[in-house]
């Protein structure tokens, strides 16, 4: 078994993604099958399917993942910002909507300079998102200014407040 191993794991070392059923619920050999081609998690054992790190490799190669991952790794926020990152968005919606609003997870994306676009409008009525969002270079201001929800009164005053003091109190380079 110990040579036929040998040769699985340097098959899929050079490219190969396909993990033999009796290999499902090795590491090595899996981490290195998911490093190459994220899809190979599904072949992972149930075991290995709820490792944190191997979740977060097969979200590099294959941000799709994230909806056959166990449910509670879809709530952590290390998981959601590299799954929202590597879709470069996409999956921005279908993450469990009490954590669009999570403070931690929109900052973590903004700073990774994620364009605000693909925020929907609930991430608007959050103070703290928007202090995050006028201070990111990506930052669309027409996005933010056309957004219904942001016209509550208790924000706009600080996010236009904010915006002015980035706009007059930062040299131009």
């Amino acid at each position: 078994m110990s040579d036929f191993r040998n040769i699985v794991l340097k098959l899929i070392k050079g490219g190969s993604c396909v993990i033999p059923n009796v290999f499902y619920d090795d590491t090595e050999i899996v981490f290195a099958a998911v490093e190459k081609n994220g899809r190979a998690y599904l072949d992972a054992s149930s075991r290995l399917q709820k490792n944190k790190e191997l979740v977060l490799l097969a979200i590099k190669t294959f941000s799709y993942i994230y909806f056959n991952i166990p449910e509670e790794l879809q709530y952590d926020p290390d998981i959601i910002v590299e799954a929202v990152q590597h879709s470069r968005g996409c999956l921005w919606g279908s993450i469990p909507k009490s954590l669009r609003t999570n403070t931690e997870i929109v900052y973590r994306i903004l700073s990774s300079k994620m364009p605000i676009d693909y925020f929907g409008p609930d991430v608007f009525t959050n103070i703290d998102f928007i202090r995050v969002a006028i201070t990111n270079p990506n930052l669309k201001l027409e996005c933010l200014a056309q957004c219904r929800v942001v016209s509550n009164l208790g924000i706009v005053p600080q996010a236009v407040e904010d915006v002015l003091f980035l706009l007059i109190c930062i040299p131009k380079f």
